[in-house]
């Protein structure tokens, strides 16, 4: 099962992360923004203060806490952004 291990750096729109594998490989986050401009609150990320608080969850996913407002009700509840340490693999640049 692959995993993120460890968040090395983060900048503006991009996470480097090291996976379980051993590869070191640069997550580009603005095009995955910009596709889930739907979310309600995903532009909180676009500030670098908010966007540097990346972790790594149980599940050895990239997420941010409590970013996204539900739309199913107005409770105000809030859900994690996360992206699957799979996804973030397949779409990660290797770094050298």
């Amino acid at each position: 099962m692959i995993r993120i291990d460890k968040i090395i750096e983060i900048a503006p729109y991009y996470v480097d992360c090291l996976f379980n594998t051993g590869e070191l490989k640069r997550i580009e986050v603005l095009p995955l923004l910009l596709n889930h401009q739907d979310l309600d609150g995903i532009d909180q990320l676009k500030d670098h203060s908010i966007f540097k608080k990346a972790l790594i969850g149980e599940m050895g996913e990239l997420k941010w806490e409590k970013i996204i407002l539900s739309p199913k009700d107005n409770s105000g509840k809030r859900w994690d952004y996360d992206i699957s340490p799979e996804f973030a693999y397949e779409i990660g640049n290797i770094l050298v």
